[in-house]
Formats: structure tokens, C-alpha cells, sequence
């Protein structure tokens, strides 16, 4: 995998996080493939409209921000990679506006994302996470 492609990727994954924390939900199914899928809470979600009509349950107080660390990703052909990732998770159900008081983070997962490249645009194929600490 050249320098291009492992940044390509990197900002996918980035360009989902900033969009989930900003309410964003068009914007995070956009970074996944048409037949993408999405291991979430439980839930398989396959294809964008049902990450965009899973996350559309979220009330409308609900605050989050994710922090991504220890990126690798890996070739795992001409036009697929494997990306492993840390993200810290904070969450809040608060009513209030920003800045809302600090609680410990909500978790720690270790997340798998599976990318395609399809029309020359590097895209989510099948995203998985696990969670390592939890608040809850």
C-alpha cells in the first residue's frame, strides 16, 4: 500500500467520526460502500440508507465525540485494505449546549474496518468494533 492510499483510508475513517459527531448521518453513510455493512451495538446495518435510518434514532441531545488512535492499515490486495484503530468515545444525553460537563469517557473499542476502492474512491466495506473498557 503506498503513502496515497494509506492516507486515503486514514481520512475516510476521520471523515466518519467528524460527520457522526456532527450529526452528520448522510455524510457518515457516504464513506461506506453502496453494500457496505456495519456491525453496530448489536446490529448488522447493510447498505447506507439503514446506517442513515439507524443513526436518525439517536435523540436529539445526544453529544458524542470520538477520538481515533492507533491507526494501521494494511494492503490486503490491489484495491482492499484492513485497518485496525483505538477510539475513545464520550457521550453525553445532556440537554444543554456545549461545552457540557466532563464525564469518563463512555468506552474504549478496538475497531476493524475492511476497505474497498471502487471508481478510484477508497470507501468502508464492513466495519466491526469491540468494546475494551466501558463505562456501563
Amino acid at each position: 500500500m503506498d503513502t496515497l492510499d494509506y492516507v486515503e483510508c486514514q481520512r475516510v475513517l476521520y471523515r466518519f467520526v467528524r460527520a457522526l459527531d456532527e450529526g452528520k448521518f448522510d455524510e457518515v453513510a457516504a464513506t461506506m460502500a453502496d453494500d457496505g455493512v456495519w456491525h453496530r451495538q448489536g446490529e448488522v446495518l447493510k447498505g447506507r440508507a439503514a446506517v442513515v435510518a439507524a443513526l436518525n434514532k439517536r435523540g436529539p441531545a445526544v453529544l458524542t465525540r470520538h477520538m481515533v488512535t492507533n491507526i494501521v492499515i494494511e494492503s490486503t490486495g490491489p484495491d482492499s485494505a484492513l485497518s485496525r484503530c483505538t477510539t475513545l468515545v464520550y457521550r453525553s444525553e445532556a440537554s444543554t449546549a456545549p461545552p457540557v460537563k466532563m464525564d469518563l469517557p463512555r468506552s474504549v473499542a478496538d475497531y476493524e474496518d475492511r476497505f474497498v476502492r471502487r471508481n478510484g474512491r477508497w470507501e468502508i466495506f464492513e466495519r466491526r468494533s469491540s468494546r475494551i473498557f466501558a463505562k456501563e
